[in-house]
């Protein structure tokens, strides 16, 4: 357009290509939405421009796609509306892909500005074919790159997760099955894994499949990078922005929530999210396990761990008894009990250490044993019971007489917990 900025002001008349120039700007507007300006009077209309407006800011920048694979999608803006000539903070784009992709980030390059990289909107890498060919899609542009906004794609609470099943695979290694998502720790960025992995939790962290995943600087008392018999250790997805291809995976320690520990030795890796939990026996070995398939939450021993073989119930206060169960967890453990003696019926209490004690009583307790005149007598009874900070739980009966024998079968872990 023209600048006239003063020059009314400086001279008596403009030329005539002066004040063309101005119009035939206004009428390229009007045109280029398709109507086409009155060429005399009586009555143009007068409301052109502001429909042509009107057409501009309503339609978002649309673009044919023309890529031929699902990494790269090249748009070219159709018609005779003007194109833009660079990408601004909010620009909105529309296009239908002829390619879902097949990349976690692909690209897109509207009117030759430049091949920009498309993200989830939270700013996770996308998962291969959340692009469907042929469906419609709508990215933002943010600053650096374009943001998918498809409603079903937006943040999913900082607690979900789907998949990352993962199973024992031999006596120092774990298999993560492919096709899992999750939200990251901080609950920023979607995190998921195309391809199965294994790690091997005796050999120190290395990126990559059938790598290792212990930490070399952990010292759990044996020296830094030794792994240690008969504990617990945290299991962890791990998840690289600039990459976004695949996660990886490893152990920590109790203590080490954060996974700071391993993020030490996997330094290319910015985010974290535990997926599990995994415990040795005495040969630093991996307990046998497995995932219930209909609750991922619930892992069961293959075999139940006899934590208790016949010991003496405790009478007057609560005992504190550890099992074979991640803290902070819920305990799925069965208790038999044996009763002898001149008392008839017992009454007993298993609870969190963090419960207050109470004393067993007949409208206090949550398991009993009733015996008859001829014979001592057993009886067993299953519950899940809230796991203490060391793997611990609290039991107490009311009067002496009791064996018991107690087997977790499994527990709870509350993987929606990040």
């Amino acid at each position: 357009m023209l600048d006239l900025n003063d020059k009314v002001d400086s001279v008596d008349e403009l030329p005539a290509e002066e004040w063309n120039n101005q119009e035939s700007e206004m009428l390229y507007v009007i045109t280029e939405t398709g109507q086409t300006p009155a060429a005399s009077p009586p009555d143009p209309d007068q409301h052109q421009l502001g429909k042509a407006i009107a057409n501009y800011v309503s339609r978002a920048v649309y673009g044919t796609e023309s890529g031929s694979d699902g990494t790269a999608y090249i748009l070219t803006p159709p018609g005779a509306f003007q194109k833009a000539t660079a990408y601004w903070l909010g620009m909105i784009v529309v296009f239908k892909p002829n390619y879902s992709n097949t990349i976690g980030n692909p690209t897109v390059n509207y009117n030759s500005l430049g091949a920009k990289n498309i993200r989830r909107m939270e700013g996770g890498f996308l998962q291969p074919g959340d692009l469907q060919a042929g469906v419609y899609h709508r990215l933002i542009y943010q600053g650096t790159n374009f943001r998918l906004l498809d409603p079903r794609f937006h943040s999913q609470p900082r607690g979900y997760i789907d998949g990352f099943l993962h199973s024992r695979e031999s006596a120092i290694s774990v298999n993560v099955a492919s096709g899992g998502r999750c939200m990251a720790s901080d609950g920023t960025v979607m995190m998921y894994n195309e391809a199965e992995m294994t790690k091997e939790i005796d050999a120190a962290w290395s990126a990559g499949d059938d790598a290792g995943g212990y930490p070399s600087t952990l010292d759990l008392g044996a020296g830094a990078g030794v792994l240690m018999p008969n504990l617990w250790y945290r299991f962890f997805a791990l998840w690289e922005d600039d990459d976004g291809e695949d996660v990886d995976y490893g152990w920590d320690s109790v203590a080490n929530s954060d996974a700071s520990a391993l993020l030490a030795d996997a330094t290319d890796y910015n985010r974290y999210r535990q997926i599990g939990w995994h415990r040795t026996g005495g040969a630093t070995t991996i307990r046998h396990y497995h995932q219930d398939p209909d609750n991922p939450n619930y892992i069961l021993w293959d075999v139940p761990e006899a934590d208790l073989t016949n010991q003496a119930a405790t009478v007057g206060s609560r005992g504190v008894r550890t099992i074979t169960a991640p803290p902070y967890c819920r305990a799925d453990i069965s208790v038999t009990m044996s009763a002898s003696g001149a008392t008839y019926q017992f009454v007993g209490l298993i609870t969190a250490i963090a419960q207050t004690a109470t004393t067993p009583a007949g409208g206090a307790h949550n398991i009993s044993i009733a015996r008859d005149d001829s014979d001592l007598s057993a009886s067993a009874t299953r519950l899940v019971v809230n796991v203490g900070a060391n793997s611990t739980i609290g039991e107490e009966f009311d009067a002496a007489g009791v064996a018991i024998w107690l087997n977790t079968l499994g527990y709870y872990y509350n993987r929606g917990k990040a």
